[in-house]
C-alpha cells in the first residue's frame, strides 16, 4: 500500500510540472528503464521556449528530466534576435543538451534621408553614387562612407538620369540622360569625378553604347545598323561593322553581335584587326535575342519571348556543334555578373544559380516560399539576397553547400548595393515612412 501511494505521489508531482510548464498534452512514457532527459540553453541565456507548438513557461537553461523520447519541433527565441529554430529527435534513455547560439537582429541606419531614385556601387571604392531630381533637373552624389560626406556632381541638365555598366577597370560608369523624348549617353569618371558627354567628344548621338570588356578608354555605339569603336582617350570614332546588328558588344580583339535574317538569328564574331576574319553560328528562328557578355568566359543570350536565358562558353565559334559550349539554359528573372571575382550569379522568381570561377561550376538554391528581386555578391564566397517583400537574405557557401540567414525584413526595400567586401549592405527604400538610404552591418 505504501509503494501505491509513493506511485500516485510522484504521478501527481510529475503531473503538475508538466502541465505547469505547458507539456501536459506531449505524451510521455513513464518506464524509468526507457526515460530520457533534455536540456536546452541559449546565447545568450533568459529565452523563451516553443516545443511543437506549446510555450514553455520557463526560460533557458532549462532541464527536463525524465523527458519522454520522440522528436520535437524547437523555437527559442528572445527579444531583439532572431529565432532559432531546430528539430529535435530523442531517443530513449538518451541524455541530451542542446544550445541554441542567437544571432540578434540588425538594424538599420538612415544614412542619406530624401527621395532616391536609384543608388549604384564603385568598385574597389569606399564610395557610392545616387541620383535624386530637384525642380525636374537629374541631380548625382557621391557618398564616402568612410567621411560620411555627401558631394554633388555638376554637369547634368537631364530631366532623368539612368546608371547602365561600368568600364573595364571600374573607374568609369556609363549613364543614360534623357531630356523627354530626347536621350543621350555620358560616362561619369570616378576619378576626375566629373560627367562627360559621347555627343561632345564625337559629335555623334548613338542609338545604343557598351564599354568595350578589356579596354578602359574604349567603348562601342550602334547607329544605323554600324558598330563603330568608339576611343575616349584620342577621341576616334572607327567603323568596324556595318551589318543588320540588332545588338553587340565587343573587347579588345573581336565584336559580337546578333543579326537578323527575316525570321534567322546568327550570333557573329568579327576580328577587329582583319574584319574578314568572321564567324557566325545559327541560333534559333523567331527568337528576340538580347546579347551580353556576361564575363571574361562566358556568353549570355536572353530570348526575350521566352523569357529565356541561354549561356555560352567562347568556343561556340570553335565548334557551334559542341554541346560543350553550352553552359545553361534557364528560364530566369536576371542575370548579374562580378567582374572582380569572373562569377555569375543567374536568378529568378523563386532560385538562385551560381556559376563560379572559368569553368563555371554551377551550385542551385530554391527559394520556392519567397520572390527574388534582386541578388548580388558580397565577397567571392557571400551573396546577398532580397526578395520583394524587402526581406534581405545573406547566402554564404561552405563544403558546396548553402547557408541561408536573414539579415533584415524590411516593408521598403527595392535596392541593394555592397561596400566591396566589408561586411556592409546598404539599401534604398522606405523604413517608419522615412524614405531613403540605409545601412546594415552583417557582422
Amino acid at each position: 500500500m505504501k509503494k501505491i501511494y509513493i506511485l500516485f505521489l510522484l504521478i501527481s508531482v510529475l503531473t503538475i510540472f508538466f502541465s505547469g510548464i505547458g507539456l501536459f498534452s506531449i505524451k510521455y512514457s513513464m518506464d524509468i528503464s526507457n526515460s530520457s532527459s533534455l536540456k536546452i540553453s541559449s546565447n545568450p541565456q533568459g529565452a523563451n521556449i516553443v516545443l511543437n507548438g506549446e510555450n514553455i513557461s520557463e526560460k533557458t537553461p532549462i532541464m527536463f528530466s525524465p523527458f519522454p523520447p520522440g522528436q520535437y519541433a524547437l523555437t527559442v527565441n528572445l527579444e531583439g534576435y532572431y529565432p532559432f529554430e531546430e528539430n529535435i529527435v530523442l531517443n530513449g534513455g538518451e541524455k541530451k543538451s542542446f544550445t541554441a547560439d542567437l544571432k540578434k537582429k540588425r538594424t538599420a541606419q538612415l544614412i542619406v534621408p530624401g527621395d532616391i531614385k536609384w543608388i549604384k556601387d564603385i568598385p574597389n571604392s569606399n564610395r557610392f553614387l545616387f541620383g535624386t531630381t530637384k525642380d525636374r533637373i537629374s541631380q548625382i552624389f557621391i557618398y564616402n562612407t568612410q567621411s560620411k560626406k555627401t558631394s554633388l556632381l555638376s554637369g547634368i541638365t537631364s530631366t532623368a538620369t539612368f546608371p547602365f555598366e561600368w568600364s573595364a577597370n571600374g573607374k568609369k560608369m556609363l549613364l543614360l540622360l534623357q531630356n523627354g523624348s530626347v536621350s543621350e549617353f555620358a560616362f561619369y569618371d570616378s576619378e576626375k569625378i566629373s560627367i562627360e558627354k559621347i555627343f561632345t567628344i564625337f559629335n555623334e548621338y548613338f542609338e545604343d553604347v557598351k564599354w568595350s570588356v578589356s579596354d578602359k578608354n574604349v567603348l562601342f555605339g550602334l547607329k544605323n545598323n554600324i558598330i563603330y569603336k568608339l576611343d575616349i582617350k584620342n577621341k576616334t570614332a572607327e567603323k568596324i561593322i556595318s551589318d543588320r546588328v540588332d545588338d553587340f558588344f565587343g573587347d579588345d580583339s573581336y565584336a559580337y553581335y546578333i543579326v537578323k535574317d527575316n525570321t534567322k538569328n546568327f550570333l557573329k564574331r568579327t576580328s577587329l584587326n582583319s574584319l574578314s576574319d568572321s564567324v557566325q553560328v545559327p541560333l534559333q528562328e523567331f527568337a528576340e535575342y538580347k546579347l551580353m557578355q556576361s564575363s571574361k568566359s562566358l556568353i549570355s543570350l536572353y530570348d526575350q519571348r521566352k523569357k529565356e536565358f541561354f549561356g555560352y562558353s567562347y568556343n561556340i565559334f570553335d565548334d557551334s556543334e559542341d554541346k560543350n559550349s553550352l553552359i545553361f539554359t534557364l528560364k530566369v528573372k536576371n542575370i548579374y555578373w562580378d567582374a572582380k571575382y569572373d562569377d555569375l550569379i543567374v536568378y529568378s522568381d523563386n532560385f538562385v544559380n551560381i556559376y563560379y570561377g572559368k569553368d563555371k561550376t554551377a551550385k542551385t538554391v530554391d527559394r520556392t516560399s519567397d520572390s527574388i528581386l534582386k541578388a548580388i555578391f558580397i565577397d567571392e564566397s557571400s551573396i546577398a539576397i532580397l526578395s520583394t517583400r524587402g526581406d534581405i537574405t545573406l547566402l554564404n557557401t561552405d563544403n558546396d553547400k548553402f547557408f541561408q540567414e536573414m539579415v533584415y525584413t524590411s516593408v521598403g526595400a527595392r535596392d541593394i548595393i555592397s561596400d566591396n567586401g566589408k561586411q556592409v549592405l546598404y539599401f534604398l527604400g522606405v523604413e517608419n515612412e522615412k524614405p531613403g538610404i540605409y545601412k546594415i552591418d552583417l557582422f
